[in-house]
């Protein structure tokens, strides 16, 4: 079993938003993103998202200030976001199953190894995997590569991993690497978007492992 953490196991899709408005305010645009524009718009690679967001292609300045920005605001919100509600039990009912579980996320290394210690549930896992630098945490390279290499350093076959995220890009690299995914409609995207990647879609992580277990 392979998570993704933002916006799947970790429910901080409200914080995303609110530091995505702060980072688009930061180079003047007078845009108020809600939960549902976000949902509807968020893609890898991210910049493409505030592309969508901001109604044209931001410059390569004002790109960075947009990370910068997003990930102070970010890390400031971050000590008062919960774990998904389900995410223990979810966690507990795979550790009973004896499999594996392990993380890749597109956030930031450094930070995600101390996110998920600082809630507790680091124990689970074999391996927690995150981008090496911010230009990886926007999705370059691709989910698809990080996942495949992290399952070749676990020596997991990609037949007989599911990957459990939130947002299509989790779909299409679990897709990409020969894996199955299971897609929950709690976090980042709308959905019906994920459905559309024809993967199972479930409301929360406990239904996710249902599906997985009946699919």
């Amino acid at each position: 079993m392979v998570w993704d953490w933002n916006g799947t196991l970790l429910a901080d899709t409200d914080l995303t938003v609110t530091s995505a408005n702060a980072a688009l305010g930061a180079i003047g645009l007078d845009v108020v993103v809600t939960k549902t524009d976000w949902r509807r718009h968020t893609t890898r690679p991210i910049r493409l998202t505030y592309n969508a967001l901001a109604g044209r292609d931001l410059t390569d300045a004002e790109w960075l200030v947009v990370q910068d920005v997003w990930m102070g605001r970010y890390l400031e919100g971050f000590p008062q976001v919960p774990l998904a509600a389900e995410a223990p039990a979810a966690l507990e009912r795979v550790r009973r199953l004896g499999l594996t579980q392990s993380i890749v996320s597109l956030h930031v290394a450094r930070e995600l190894t101390d996110h998920v210690a600082a809630r507790g549930v680091a124990g689970y896992f074999a391996a927690v995997d995150g981008a090496p630098d911010q230009a990886g945490a926007g999705g370059t390279p691709s989910k698809a590569a990080m996942l495949g290499a992290h399952l070749k350093h676990l020596g997991l076959e990609p037949a007989a991993v599911v990957m459990v995220g939130d947002m299509a890009d989790d779909a299409l690299a679990a897709q990409a690497v020969g894996a199955r995914a299971v897609l929950v409609a709690t976090g980042d995207t709308a959905p019906e978007r994920l459905a559309a990647t024809g993967s199972p879609v479930a409301p929360n992580l406990l239904a996710a492992l249902d599906a997985w277990a009946t699919a």
